[in-house]
């Protein structure tokens, strides 16, 4: 029954007033504030018409245009965009590759007769994923793992899934079936965008180079993979190197293309598989298709959430197995279905192979979820009966855990720890320790907190949902605001509501999960606006979910306005944003035969303009172990193995020990087996490594190679 009373309509007001604050203040403060200057670039307005245009075509096709045409109108308008952005190549290649693990997934989850609670496509993916990395580990320690190798293993398994079973479940397929069937006009705006959004990250992918992206995910030729495998030692110190390289040694296949745009473009499809991941889980908890649409819509255009994708940054995989972790756990604390539970703690396990992160957020949810079995078991909520576990499943437990120990053997073949830097203090209490030159001082700082008063927790609270031009690594990824605002809204409305069981369960679940990730978004130093995807989802997920509920048609228009309204600020922001600090995606033009081949291109007008074309030209294809001092987004894009002194010196990420004295350095880049030494003639920062060159190059044989800004210093003998 619609409410007309004085204290609802007094309500409204209250809610209509506290939006503006919400919506106004990132308006002025990011978009005109921090970001001025990059929406005035043609980059930025002109790629935002552009996408626009590709969204409402999309629309128009989907809604009108009838049902035999609908879907080659729509793949040709999309192609039409990939073209103009130079980046339709990357996105097949790596579309092939995707369809590839599925299909190798699927055969094996055939064949195990593995079945659970998760959407096939999801499921044939986490099952390939399995598949495919312990053969790749399984090569790798035979010696037979270089990138080319493994390429060749994926083009093999998937031949042989093919030969198996050639009736292959693509994802284009059940598109083109939404597709055809579709004709609601909101839901087509809506499933438009969602595109759109996509697509705008894979334009993103042919020009933001970010720092972290470059430095160790970008390069896994140089900075990885050896003569033998990613086993070999590199001579490399920087902690970065040493992270669980799951990610890095899953993407390998796509990334020997020469262009940075493959590795984008396929962490680009993980993201869209955590969309269809969230997606599936909302329809799943028995909410409409349109507030399902409009939630997604609210999550995927949080510029921290889908900023992501464009990058070599293993948040989106990582994020994407714990979230698979988590809808498993929340269907066994519904369906009581133990093989469920196994599954779940296994892919859970699995993200232990990404980010280093998952170390504390996959440990929080499997807590979490212990103690609620624990208190269901006192209260006889769940009876543990023997339940007949099929071989399948053990089979695939067993394999997830041959892959976490794979990668886990690598970090501790080559740093002595099973982890590093994270851990690594620990382990050294236990009785690890450490190989030359790491040691076990954490000196990272990840979850490092300091002590802080009320006024700077207040502080900081505004500063992340409203002006944070002070937190660098938030402003690039912002974490947006409108779920708070949505919080006031439930409780204003509270009595509108249904609060059921669903939703006691997801928020235990993720109670402590949101009450870590409010504690380290407060108290730490720096924080990443990325550090928080999975309590984004979650949280938005829990509060659409109870919105569905809404039984007053005031408070739907009220959601739905707010909704549109934070979306349409989300989506304004990431499109001028990036983690590298670029801006939009293009200038209008009607090229649709771009090079998809152009780092190499960008990577030489830059050497040129930096005065050190020359030394990468002598570099390439040398082999060359190399030292630098200088700007890391320049060396970083060298072709060859460069480690730079910023990050190899540093007691935070690398050793500050190997620059102490000259007998320290020359026993490093013996053991490093380092013959390259690249001097920025302008960087003073560290006089001693130059003094050191110079040496080297009085004690052995050497060429130098001079250019413009840098000199370059080989040893020869």
């Amino acid at each position: 029954m619609e409410c007309s009373s004085k204290a609802n309509k007094l309500k409204y007001a209250i809610i209509t007033i506290l939006l503006l604050p919400f919506i106004l203040f990132p308006i002025k403060n990011i978009l005109l504030g921090v970001y001025r200057w990059h929406i005035q670039q043609p980059e930025s307005w002109q790629g935002l018409i552009e996408v626009c245009i590709i969204i409402g075509l999309l629309t128009i096709i989907l809604k009108f245009i009838q049902r035999k045409y609908k879907v080659v109108l729509f793949w040709i308008t999309i192609a039409i965009y990939l073209m103009l952005n130079g980046v339709i190549i990357p996105v097949i290649i790596t579309y092939l590759y995707l369809e590839g693990v599925k299909h190798i997934g699927h055969i094996t989850k055939d064949k195990l007769k593995i079945n659970a609670p998760l959407n096939n496509h999801i499921l044939d993916f986490i099952i390939g994923i399995i598949t495919v990395s312990l053969c790749m580990i399984i090569m790798s320690l035979l010696g037979i793992g270089t990138i080319s190798d493994l390429a060749v293993l994926v083009l093999v398994l998937t031949g042989i899934a093919l030969v198996i079973n050639h009736n292959i479940q693509l994802i284009i397929i059940d598109i083109n079936n939404y597709i055809k069937d579709e004709k609601e006009l909101i839901i087509n705006i809506l499933f438009s965008f969602i595109v759109g959004l996509i697509l705008v990250q894979f334009a993103k992918s042919n020009r933001g180079i970010d720092y972290d992206s470059i430095w160790y995910g970008l390069r896994p030729s140089h900075v990885l993979f050896g003569d033998n495998s990613f086993y070999d030692n590199l001579g490399l110190v920087s902690f970065v190197y040493y992270y669980p390289k799951l990610m890095e040694l899953f993407y390998a296949p796509i990334s020997g293309f020469s262009d940075y745009s493959f590795i984008y473009s396929f962490n680009i499809f993980v993201l869209g598989m955590l969309i269809l991941l969230t997606y599936s889980f909302m329809r799943s908890l028995g909410m409409e298709k349109k507030i399902t649409l409009i939630a997604l819509a609210s999550i995927f255009s949080i510029p921290a959430i889908i900023g992501m994708g464009p990058t070599a940054k293993t948040d989106i995989f990582t994020c994407f197995l714990i979230l698979s972790a988590h809808n498993l756990l929340y269907e066994y604390l519904k369906n009581k279905d133990l093989r469920t539970m196994i599954l779940a703690i296994g892919i859970a396990g699995l993200s232990y192979g990404g980010k280093p992160t998952s170390l504390l957020y996959t440990t929080i949810l499997v807590f979490t979820f212990i103690i609620i079995v624990l208190v269901m078991y006192m209260k006889k909520k769940i009876i543990l009966n023997k339940v007949n576990v099929n071989k399948g499943l053990v089979i695939l437990f067993t394999m997830i855990v041959l892959v976490v120990l794979g990668v886990i053997y690598r970090t501790y073949l080559l740093t002595g720890y099973p982890t590093y830097k994270t851990g690594a203090n620990i382990w050294e209490i236990i009785g690890f320790s450490g190989n030359y030159p790491f040691y076990g001082s954490d000196e990272m700082g990840l979850i490092g907190v300091k002590t802080i008063t009320l006024a700077q927790i207040f502080d900081r609270i505004y500063q992340a949902l409203f002006n944070p031009k002070d937190l660098g690594h938030v402003i690039m990824t912002w974490i947006g605001n409108g779920y708070v605002f949505y919080l006031i809204i439930l409780v204003l409305f509270r009595k509108n509501f249904n609060v059921d069981s669903t939703v006691k369960r997801i928020l235990a679940l993720n109670s402590m999960l949101f009450v870590s990730g409010l504690y380290y978004l407060i108290t730490m130093p720096i924080p990443d606006g990325n550090y928080f995807i999975i309590q984004l989802v979650n949280l938005i997920i829990i509060i659409f979910y109870i919105f569905n509920s809404a039984n007053v048609k005031g408070i739907k228009y009220i959601i739905k306005g707010s909704a549109f309204l934070f979306i349409l600020l989300q989506f304004g922001i990431m499109f001028v944003s990036h983690w590298s600090w670029q801006w939009g995606t293009r200038k209008f033009d009607f090229n649709l035969f771009k090079n998809n081949f152009e780092s190499i291109q960008m990577n030489e007008s830059l050497f040129t303009s930096k005065g050190i074309n020359e030394i990468n030209e002598y570099l390439k294809d040398k082999n060359i172990r190399v030292v630098a001092n200088g700007d890391e987004n320049i060396l970083h894009r060298l072709d060859s193995r460069v480690e730079v002194l910023n990050n190899l010196a540093s007691g935070h990420i690398g050793n500050p020990n190997v620059l102490n004295t000259y007998e320290d350095f020359i026993t490093f880049i013996e053991w490093g087996d380092i013959t390259g030494f690249i001097i920025d003639k302008e960087d003073t920062k560290y006089p001693q490594y130059v003094e050191y060159v110079r040496h080297i190059q009085e004690e052995y044989q050497t060429t130098e190679i001079d250019d413009i800004n840098y000199t370059l210093v080989v040893i020869t003998q």
